[in-house]
């Protein structure tokens, strides 16, 4: 059985003023973006469909 690929990115070192949409509007020039979550200490997690 084939291991699952990683489809989520760690992303820090943005500004405090992003927001989910700019994140996700950014992020998806790479790939189609499932969901984008900003967490507190403007750190963000970007999960990519696979």
């Amino acid at each position: 059985m084939a291991a699952a690929i990683e489809t989520k990115l760690y992303v820090t070192n943005f500004p405090s003023s992003a927001t989910r949409q700019q994140l996700q509007q950014f992020f998806s020039r790479f790939g189609r973006v499932q969901e984008c979550a900003i967490m507190w200490n403007s750190y963000a997690f970007v999960h990519y469909a696979t």
